[in-house]
């Protein structure tokens, strides 16, 4: 019972350290047209932070 326990608990520790080789940051570059003061790149910039994942915008 004690090793399918720890095989358990191995198998566990291993997913999760898969789980987070996939969770690899991705930089995106999004082109916008029609800007016509810094204003509308501060708005667009605030609305891009309060998105979930969006790390800086």
């Amino acid at each position: 019972m004690k090793r399918v326990l720890f095989l358990t608990l191995c198998l566990a520790v291993v997913l999760m350290v898969a789980a987070s080789a996939f969770a690899a940051e991705i930089t995106q570059t999004i082109p916008v047209k029609g800007w016509h003061c810094a204003g509308c790149s501060a708005k667009t910039e605030a609305a891009l932070q309060k998105l979930e994942g969006v790390k800086s915008a």
